[in-house]
């Protein structure tokens, strides 16, 4: 053997030993004396280029390429530095300029989509994956690589065909399989999962993504036992990337918790939530069985199951009565409070005589949010004479106007977002506030374990969450007598407290008063037709259910011409499928990107009619269209959630756009779609309305949430137990 093989060897020796330095030094040396050993600057190239050398490895490589310009490793290695450098326009003139003298090369399509990955151009990575795969079909990584672009590309479908291929095309391989699950996952093929996943398991049984992806399938198709014990062995180790993969799939399925995850999602709370995921899709395959085992769920799961926060607020979207949705919110509330049992309860201090009334606001959402768009008016508004207000920001100042008129609004304004739910309760007891007002409820980024430990005397629900949080959490709720009537109390951990008009506060005034109003687009700028009545519902999408959609295409059938606008979302490509099914061109569904308030509220006075959703009614949405002068039909349930729209059309004076049946609801919308003038009068009765009737009068609900503070605050220093009341019109606060 001669002397330049036997440096070699022992270079690839050093090499894989991890010396790397003395490599590089003694193939230095080699290539400085035998300049034209294309194998030894190779060599080279690769040692430096694994020690992170990428600039001396480029150079390695380029001394091959002059040696030898068709040298296809060498031409792949510097591809592959200059997109690791950062440099993908040049690897991409690289590939190009390769491609162009040997344009079957497989392997240098391959390297092209990687850099087209890495640039994010998904549909030109997806060519020259496709073309790699054209040379070399069975080519793994191509085929790995095009799933996972045709993910980014939103096409679900071509995905689970591709990796059925590649798992064809490499039966052996753990990835082909696992990719394969995945897929299926995606695409709701729960069986298919389990099988794909225990594919990936027979080649590698430790493979632990594999395990916890059969334990989703298993949980989807309510297997439970078999889900948990999947899911439980997948998470006993301390792999931090596949606890970050559990909770960013928890996360895309609508669920939240500030509890440690593995001690609050369990199998039950998976299937819901995977089926809650297809729901917002607008997948209503499997719909009615999945709202009965829901249902069956809130009684049957076993202790410990069914109690994150964030099933309380997903399944109100569903049509389950309203006793199990209180039977489930007692759940909730008892893994809250058992949660808190060992957190320490603050102490209160003494009630100070004399003083005025201290109300306490806890939200995440002052900042850009529905809530603080209904409610940023109110905190100025208090009367200063008898009560001072706190707030307690649980989310950071993101810069909108919504926090700064809050903050502006409030005499003390403190940001909590750092302290633990134990620190928080302290401050609050001791701020020394007499009534805790919960702006959250179970909705994202709340924390009902505050109000589980106490902090002030009295505690109480307003304006977000339209739902009762169980237990002992809360002492009041504060309603109206059209969303929650007399009868519906037991419906309720909570005592209710009804102001005279609409609870719901609103700020349109406020947003409405700028100098420069934004104007109305045209019906081409917003994607409207130029001709036809437009009925919408800007609703997100997990509020539309089966029941409701089979209404709204009967009314576009009946009434010719006309479209129904929509909020964009992820269920835009099943509701026009659905639309099809019924009869109806699915370009008579327009979907609306969504925009900030002023341009939305704008835009909204193109629509001649809001069709209102069943389970939970438009709430911020609806105050909007009545502000823009459009009507909205709604057809109240026994749920808050499902009357909302109800107290809304009540505090404005169109009680006759409230009907008793879906039967009533179509003729309605059919009769003022098919009746100008109807419509015109109902039109010009709202527009009237908006400056006369309660809804838009945020003072006069101040006014009234003033007198229902007090009141309660009355009842707890006469020593008595919280009870319903109802605040009458003009109560000197």
């Amino acid at each position: 053997m001669s002397a330049a093989p036997i440096a070699l060897v022992e270079a690839e020796r050093q090499i894989a030993a991890g010396h790397l330095a003395e490599a590089e030094s003694a193939l230095r040396s080699h290539c400085a004396r035998y300049p034209d050993d294309m194998a030894a600057w190779c060599l080279l190239g690769a040692c430096r280029h694994r020690s992170g050398a990428l600039l001396p490895a480029l150079e390695a490589f380029a001394q091959v390429q002059i040696l030898d310009p068709d040298h296809p490793q060498a031409a792949l290695a510097e591809v592959a530095i200059l997109s690791q450098s950062g440099r993908h326009d040049a690897a991409l003139a690289r590939t190009r300029a390769w491609l162009g003298r040997h344009p079957d090369d497989a392997q240098m399509h391959f390297s092209a989509g990687l850099v087209l990955q890495q640039q994010s151009d998904f549909a030109a990575a997806l060519q020259a994956y496709d073309r790699a795969l054209e040379l070399s079909p069975a080519h793994a990584a191509a085929l790995q690589n095009r799933g996972i672009v045709l993910t980014q590309l939103g096409r679900p479908a071509d995905v689970l065909a591709n990796n059925l291929r590649f798992v064809a095309a490499c039966p052996q391989s753990v990835d082909a399989h696992f990719n394969l699950a995945k897929s299926c996952l995606a695409t709701g093929r729960y069986e298919d999962a389990v099988r794909a996943a225990e594919g990936a398991l027979a080649l590698d049984p430790a493979h632990a993504a594999s395990r916890l992806d059969r334990g989703y399938a298993l949980a989807s198709l309510a297997r439970f036992d078999e889900a948990q014990r999947d899911i439980d062995a997948a998470l006993a180790g301390d792999d931090g990337r596949l606890r970050a993969r559990f909770a960013k799939w928890a996360d895309s399925a609508g669920f939240y918790d500030p509890r440690e995850l593995r001690d609050v999602l369990r199998a039950e709370d998976l299937y819901v939530l995977s089926g809650y995921q297809r729901a917002g899709q607008c997948d209503w395959s499997g719909y009615e069985a999945y709202v009965a085992r829901c249902a069956a769920l809130i009684d049957e799961a076993p202790a410990g199951a069914m109690q994150s926060i964030s099933l309380g607020f997903n399944l109100l979207n569903l049509p389950i009565a309203a006793s199990a949705q209180r039977r489930l919110a007692d759940r909730i509330a008892a893994g809250t409070s058992r949660h808190a049992t060992g957190l320490r309860r603050p102490e209160r201090k003494q009630a100070r005589q004399g003083a005025r009334l201290r109300i306490g606001y806890l939200s995440s959402d002052f900042r850009r949010h529905p809530t603080s768009r209904l409610t940023m008016q109110i905190y100025a508004l208090h009367d200063r004479r008898r009560i001072e207000v706190f707030a307690y920001a649980l989310q950071p100042d993101d810069g909108s106007v919504y926090f700064q008129t809050i903050k502006r609004g409030c005499d003390r304004f403190t940001d909590v977002e750092a302290l633990s739910s134990e620190a928080i309760a302290a401050r609050i007891a001791d701020d020394g506030i007499d009534i805790l007002v919960d702006l959250n409820g179970y909705g994202r980024d709340g924390c009902s374990e505050v109000f589980a430990l106490r902090p002030a005397p009295i505690q109480v629900g307003y304006a977000a969450y339209p739902a009762t949080l169980g237990g002992d959490l809360l002492d009041y709720v504060i309603a109206d007598h059209a969303v929650i009537p007399p009868s519906s109390e037991t419906l309720y951990a909570e005592k209710i407290v009804r102001l005279p008009h609409c609870y719901v506060p609103t700020s349109l005034r406020r947003l409405s008063a700028t100098p420069t109003p934004t104007p109305t687009p045209s019906r081409r700028e917003a994607g409207l037709p130029e001709q036809g009545l437009v009925f919408c519902a800007f609703n997100r999408h997990e509020k539309i259910g089966p029941q409701i959609f089979a209404v709204w295409m009967r009314i576009l059938a009946r009434v010719s011409g006309s479209v129904l606008w929509l909020q964009a979302g992820p269920g835009e490509a099943n509701l026009q499928h659905h639309a099809a099914a019924a009869g109806i061109a699915p370009a008579r569904l327009v979907f609306a990107p969504i925009v900030e308030t002023a341009a939305y509220v704008a835009r909204l006075r193109l629509a001649d009619l809001y069709l209102d959703t069943l389970q939970w009614n438009t709430h911020t949405q609806g105050t909007d269209a009545l502000w823009a002068g459009v009507p909205i039909i709604t057809c109240p349930g026994e749920h808050w959630v499902s009357r909302l729209a109800s107290g809304l059309l009540r505090a404005i004076g169109l009680e006759d756009c409230i009907v008793a049946d879906l039967v009533q609801y179509e003729a309605l919308a059919c009769e003022l779609a098919t009746q100008p003038d109807k419509l015109d009068e109902l039109k010009a009765r709202l527009a009237r309305n908006r400056t006369t009737h309660p809804l838009f009068d945020t003072e006069r609900v101040v006014r009234d949430l003033d007198a229902a503070y007090l009141e309660m605050w009355r009842i707890h220093t006469s020593g008595a137990a919280p009870r319903s009341f109802d605040v009458q019109e003009g109560t000197p606060a």
